[in-house]
């Protein structure tokens, strides 16, 4: 049986061991196991009023549970992140923001707006930085089989955990809870 301690740092050892992986031709086998399955490898984007590729953040996160052997659901295309949420609700291991409270290492946050919110993965928190690792990043990079368009890549990111439920990184985003991985059920 693993406690909760051992399956935080299983899902923080998964998801850092993908670290680098992205959707240049180069890298796909890589990002494909990094999802649990390929996917539209245009960059994600929205072209004429139309979403083109798709947005890695939350289906990184569920493969990293999935494969830490936590009883998630299987993602199909177009489902909201709320499905998460909800998930997380009805197994009793949401945890939404509250003052003082912050997610520790292996947890999934939802960060953002609530029409267009982020998942990553929690490496460490401790009320002053939040580490993550995040899909739905951009791979800019144009050399070492990189082509430099944009695709989705899996990424660390820095925040600052700041006052009133609010991260600053490149932008400033509202902490909506997170998914608390002591709580969560295994398969």
């Amino acid at each position: 049986m693993i406690d909760a301690d051992k399956l935080r740092a299983q899902i923080v050892e998964i998801a850092s061991g993908f670290v680098g992986a992205c959707g240049c031709p180069q890298y796909r086998d890589f990002m494909t196991e990094a999802l649990g399955f390929p996917i539209d490898w245009r960059p994600f984007r929205v072209v004429g009023g139309r979403v083109e590729g798709v947005s890695t953040c939350y289906i990184f996160a569920l493969n990293v549970l999935r494969l830490a052997g936590v009883d998630v659901h299987n993602w199909h295309v177009g489902e909201p992140i709320s499905t998460l949420i909800a998930g997380a609700q009805r197994n009793e291991c949401w945890q939404p923001y509250e003052d003082g409270c912050v997610p520790d290492a292996g947890d999934i946050p939802i960060i953002g707006r609530a029409a267009s919110p982020h998942v990553c993965v929690v490496a460490s928190c401790d009320g002053v930085a939040l580490e993550t690792i995040d899909g739905g990043q951009v791979c800019t990079r144009s050399n070492a089989g990189h082509d430099g368009t944009g695709r989705q890549a899996i990424m660390r990111r820095s925040r600052t955990w700041g006052d009133n439920g609010r991260v600053m990184g490149t932008r400033t985003d509202q902490v909506i809870g997170w998914v608390d991985a002591g709580r969560m059920r295994l398969r």
